[in-house]
């Protein structure tokens, strides 16, 4: 279990209620790891979430016009600190709750499979934003061999993210190939790194982010096949199980969170 704060960092108190704001599109991509860490430690944030149109007229109150970017303030301040970049946020929320792992080990086993399925997201969203007749080859090909290779998170979490923003004609294309190459061969390569943890978890006995991103992209592979993880990923859908089980927040946020494409 990840350690509660006495006062956390990364809110803004209004009126005794610590809140924080985390923009981003109404999708999960590069968010979600985000999302998932404030839900699991229970610490309020508002969630906002853009429409494209909504976006397409904000783009240039954001850093670099890039999301995800979380904005808090310290207690007693008036000044609001911007972060941006994804995973850079995401590590130092997670370093904060104690989720980076105790050791030099545990850090390393943390970070080998944040970068695995970062790739894995990656191909979804080729794959979602190719072109409409593209989508499903890339799809295919990602669930076929890298899927299963990577599922080791960072990498498989590009694969996705690469379908998923294709042009229309290529997403099929990208999708069915990253269904059917890159996703089996990323997701072998996320089961091998389960297999020295050392623990039931990515790191050993206690959830780290290394167990967040892998959920994450998980669900990418899920959405694309509802049945790849059951019939030949069983060891990953037992530690899903267990990291929720651990997590009762989590579990409250995975069950009751918006449904969307990516």
């Amino acid at each position: 279990m990840p350690r509660q704060a006495a006062d956390p960092y990364p809110v803004v108190r209004h009126g005794g209620v610590k809140q924080g704001g985390l923009f981003y599109l109404n999708f999960r991509c590069r968010a979600e790891a985000i999302r998932m860490i404030l839900h699991a430690n229970g610490v309020p944030f508002e969630d906002v979430r853009f429409t494209m149109e909504e976006w397409a007229e904000r783009k240039h109150e954001f850093p670099g016009g890039k999301l995800p970017v979380f904005q808090v303030r310290e207690e007693g301040s008036q000044e609001t600190k911007t972060y941006t970049e994804s995973l850079a946020i995401a590590r130092a929320l997670a370093k904060h709750y104690g989720m980076m792992g105790d050791s030099k080990e545990e850090y390393y086993r943390v970070e080998r499979v944040i970068g695995q399925s970062a790739d894995l997201h990656e191909l979804f969203v080729r794959a979602f934003f190719a072109p409409p007749d593209q989508r499903k080859e890339l799809l295919e090909k990602a669930m076929s061999e890298e899927v299963p290779r990577l599922l080791d998170s960072a990498d498989l979490h590009e694969l996705f993210v690469r379908a998923f923003f294709a042009p229309p004609d290529q997403r099929k294309e990208l999708l069915e190939k990253a269904m059917s190459e890159e996703v089996p061969r990323l997701l072998d390569l996320i089961c091998n790194s389960l297999s020295d943890s050392g623990g039931k978890f990515v790191a050993g006995d206690k959830v780290t982010l290394g167990d967040i991103h892998l959920l994450a992209s998980m669900e990418h592979v899920r959405k694309a096949d509802s049945q790849l993880l059951q019939t030949n990923y069983p060891k990953l859908l037992t530690l899903e199980e267990e990291v929720l089980k651990a997590l009762p927040k989590l579990a409250e946020y995975v069950r009751t969170r918006p449904e969307t494409p990516l």
